[in-house]
C-alpha cells in the first residue's frame, strides 16, 4: 500500500506471514538456536543476516493483534521474510519504507489515469 503523509512524503507499507522465527526477531531480537543438522539442510536454518539483507531499508514491525483476530495460523507455504519453506505457524509482521519522489511517482504512474485504487494510495 502507497501512503501520502502531510509532510508530502510517501511510504509504502505491505503485511508479510512470518514463521515463528522471523516473528520472535523482529519484536524482540531474538534468535533461534541452530537445526540440529542430522535431520535437516543447511538451507533450512535460519539466519540474521538472510532477513537483514532480504529487507534492507525496511522497517519490520510485528503486528499487534486484536482480540477478535486470530494470532498465528499454520501453513506449509514459505516464510515471507526469511523465504523458508519449514511448515509452522504464520504470524503477521508490517514491513514499512520511506520512497523516494521518484519511486513514489514510478508507482502511481503504472495505474491508469482515473483508476487509481483507493487501498493503493492513502492520504495521513
Amino acid at each position: 500500500m502507497l501512503v501520502q503523509y502531510a509532510s508530502g512524503e510517501y511510504h509504502e507499507h505491505c503485511e508479510l506471514e512470518a514463521c515463528h522465527d522471523c516473528f520472535l526477531y523482529v519484536a524482540n531480537g531474538d534468535e533461534p538456536e541452530p537445526l540440529d543438522m542430522t535431520y535437516w539442510d543447511e538451507a533450512d536454518n535460519w539466519k540474521a543476516s538472510a532477513v537483514n539483507e532480504e529487507w534492507e531499508g525496511w522497517n519490520l514491525m510485528a503486528k499487534h493483534i486484536e482480540e477478535d483476530e486470530e494470532s498465528s495460523s499454520f501453513s506449509w507455504t514459505g516464510c515471507e521474510v526469511c523465504n523458508r519453506r519449514l511448515g509452522g505457524d504464520r504470524y503477521k509482521i508490517i514491513a514499512a519504507r520511506q520512497l523516494s519522489p521518484g519511486e513514489a511517482l514510478l508507482r502511481l504512474s503504472k495505474q491508469p489515469v482515473g483508476e487509481k485504487d483507493e487501498s493503493e494510495l492513502e492520504t495521513n
